[in-house]
């Protein structure tokens, strides 16, 4: 059998005979195909099973594939699916403008099976293989800065695209269209904002010297975690993916060793992961305990998870994001996570649950020996651990 048998594909074609040929197409190439007859019905299959790629038609009724496209990429757990759009040759507008908004591929209709095939394996290719084997922290980041730059920047030239298009068109946008296009371009803006600050970030922990074996690291300093307003800040940005009622929080209060900066982005980060690889109605478990001479931090969801030797692959190759390359933020994540354990003679672990979907992502802290006093851990600065 083919090892495509691995991959589900969701095929989303309105016309019956196109969709039963391209259907079989990839069936006997050894893919799972699971079909829907417009963008609604794709959209409903989505929140029951993510597939592996998605082969969309661009005009059907109800739901239009540019319809489903936005949807996909504005939603944080399948924004980095792979997408190929298909549309008749004459249509050279759907053709710009889904990949405006962050097609991966376009087939032109009608397409020769082999087409179909290419492109498929072609992308799935890309979704598996690594980008690269290069062991520093600092030149991983620089490496995938396009990857992790690219998704926001499509969004604004996709949205900017539809701007356009209606001008051209001479077609004046309703009040709800130019919400939504308001919304996401604010929303690309942000994630670029929040993309620059993590290079900043990686940057300055680069110049902190790592601590030595024995004297330790010097540069470290105190920083309070408060259990209550870790549990709001928490519920807070959950509120961004939309899934408060999925957090199951337990953070308890400590004084803890940290590297002079970071800890915030780092947690966040961790947290963000949990919420992007897993779907709404999943709980997300958070977890902050003082165990012996250490403070452990753990996210637990209930997503795609990986295996054991993915993980063992993932943290010998920085350059490999977490569970798909197309996906920004979690590669990113991880290296800060990393880098911030090192310095803060701590430990970073990622580990399957067992049993059970879903991974557990683990930061190690040493406690602070000597709690500060009381009116020195009420600071903006450390009370907001969780920013």
């Amino acid at each position: 059998m083919s090892t495509s048998a691995r991959h589900r594909i969701l095929l989303v074609e309105d016309e019956f005979v196109s969709r039963m040929v391209s259907a079989a197409v990839l069936s006997d190439a050894g893919y799972e195909v699971v079909e829907a007859s417009d963008g609604l019905e794709a959209w409903q299959a989505l929140s029951l099973q993510r597939p592996d790629l998605i082969v969309c038609d661009v005009r059907m009724p109800r739901c239009s594939g540019l319809e489903l496209l936005r949807k996909v990429r504005a939603d944080p757990s399948l924004a980095g699916l792979p997408f190929v759009i298909a549309s008749a040759a004459d249509k050279t507008a759907d053709h710009r403008s889904g990949m405006s908004l962050g097609a991966d591929d376009y087939l032109t209709k009608p397409f020769e099976p082999a087409e179909l095939l290419k492109s498929v394996a072609f992308r799935l290719a890309r979704l598996s293989g690594a980008v690269g084997t290069k062991q520093h922290d600092h030149y991983h980041l620089v490496q995938n800065m396009p990857r992790e730059v690219r998704g926001p920047l499509v969004g604004v030239l996709g949205y900017a695209e539809l701007i356009l298009n209606a001008a051209e068109a001479d077609t004046p946008l309703s009040r709800d269209q130019l919400f939504e296009y308001g919304q996401g371009i604010r929303r690309a803006g942000w994630r670029l904002l929040e993309t620059s600050k993590d290079f900043a970030l990686i940057s300055e922990l680069n110049q902190i010297r790592a601590p030595h074996p024995h004297t330790g690291n010097a540069q470290s300093e105190a920083e309070t975690v408060d259990g209550s307003l870790a549990d709001r800040h928490l519920r807070r940005y959950a509120s961004e993916f939309g899934r408060v009622e999925d957090l199951e929080i337990e953070v308890e209060s400590a004084a803890v060793l940290v590297p002079q900066i970071g800890l915030h982005r780092v947690w966040q980060h961790l947290v963000a992961n949990a919420l992007k690889f897993s779907v709404r109605g999943q709980p997300v478990r958070i977890s902050g305990r003082i165990q012996e001479q250490h403070y452990r931090f753990s996210v637990i969801d209930v997503g795609r998870g990986m295996t054991p030797l993915q993980i063992a692959e993932l943290l010998g190759t920085p350059s490999r994001d977490r569970r798909s390359p197309e996906n920004g933020g979690a590669g990113m994540g991880l290296s800060l996570a990393r880098r911030f354990a090192e310095l803060g003679q701590g430990q970073f672990t990622l580990q399957p649950n067992t049993p059970g979907p879903g991974i557990t992502a683990t930061l190690i802290l040493p406690l602070h020996q000597e709690s500060p006093p009381a009116e020195t851990t009420t600071s903006d600065q450390t009370m907001m651990a969780l920013g």
